[in-house]
């Protein structure tokens, strides 16, 4: 297996952990994740939404031939999370979605050569 292939597959999954973890939390109503709505001003059923969406890009990061549509997924759930953070002047928020966004792209940009080299 070459150094891209396991670099991806370890970013993928734990970038799929994460969002599994972070969406079963928004679905549950844990108080801290509901917080963070309320003081964003968004309705509590939103994270619930938005809990859903996280455990969907989760399921397809976990998918081999998903993976692009699950980083497309991750990626705008975490540009979103930044850009409410930024709106709400809340810097130090926005750190953790921007380390995932991070993750994400270092996990986009790393994915097409893997899939690339399985193809041949």
């Amino acid at each position: 297996m070459k150094k891209a292939s396991v670099l991806a597959s370890l970013l993928n999954g734990t970038l799929a952990a994460m969002f599994a973890l972070g969406g079963v939390l928004l679905i549950i109503g844990h108080p801290a994740t509901v917080n963070l709505f309320d003081r964003a001003g968004s309705p509590r059923e939103f994270a619930g939404l938005i809990g859903f969406l996280s455990v969907q890009a989760a399921v397809l990061l976990a998918i081999p031939s998903a993976r692009l549509a699950g980083l497309a997924t991750a990626g705008t759930l975490s540009s979103a999370a930044v850009a409410t953070a930024v709106i709400d002047c809340d810097y130090v928020a926005s750190l953790p979605p921007l380390a995932l966004l991070a993750a994400v792209a270092v996990d986009f940009w790393v994915t097409p050569s893997t899939i690339a080299s399985k193809a041949t």
